[in-house]
């Protein structure tokens, strides 16, 4: 279909999704907004939650340590397919 193929091109030209730009700072916003003391780990999951959510060919993975390290968040939450709809990598034991 032709919106799958707008999707194809845009992904393919390089070309941010349209409201991408006020991703970032709106995620900045609200961590001035409501500071939180949390781990480093905790911090990049929070960060990759925005990013993926507005980012749809954003991929993630990791090794075992999938949920001690929290690289796995809703918007890649499946594993990669036979169709290649997964937008998560599990690399397996290290």
């Amino acid at each position: 279909p032709a919106t799958e193929r707008a999707e194809f091109d845009r992904r393919i030209a390089g070309v941010l999704p349209e409201g991408f730009a006020a991703v970032v700072p709106d995620a900045k916003q609200r961590l001035l907004d409501k500071p939180l003391n949390v781990a480093t780990r905790k911090a990049s999951q929070i960060a990759l939650e925005s990013l993926t959510a507005a980012l749809p060919e954003m991929i993630g993975g990791s090794a075992d340590l999938t949920h001690s390290n929290l690289t796995r968040v809703p918007a890649v939450d499946s594993d990669f397919t036979p169709d290649y709809s997964g937008r998560y990598v599990s690399y397996g034991v290290r």
